[in-house]
This record gives C-alpha cells, sequence and structure tokens, in this order.
C-alpha cells in the first residue's frame, strides 16, 4: 500500500514537470513566432521604404 501510494506520487510529480516542460516549450515557440513575425514586418518596411526612395 505505502509503495503504490509513493508510485502515485511520483507519477504526479513526473507529469508535473511534464506540464511545466510543455509549457516552457510552448512559451519559447510563442516567442520565438512573434520575433519572426517582427523581423518579417521590419524587413518588410526597410524594402517598401527603399522601394520608394528609389522610384521616387
Amino acid at each position: 500500500m505505502l509503495r503504490l501510494h509513493l508510485s502515485l506520487l511520483q507519477v504526479s510529480v513526473i507529469l508535473r514537470l511534464f506540464i511545466l516542460l510543455f509549457y516552457y516549450f510552448y512559451f519559447i515557440y510563442f516567442f520565438y513566432c512573434i520575433l519572426l513575425l517582427l523581423f518579417i514586418l521590419f524587413y518588410l518596411f526597410i524594402y517598401y521604404y527603399y522601394f520608394s526612395l528609389f522610384f521616387s
């Protein structure tokens, strides 16, 4: 009975660690997606700016 209780406790701890890791990776993924979007917008802005300077 004590061993079963200990294993259940270990399972809950492992699940908690997996949930934390999942949230951590999800946060990193979200952060990189936002960073990538910002870079794309920045490059489009620069490209459009130089394009308008060149053709004006």
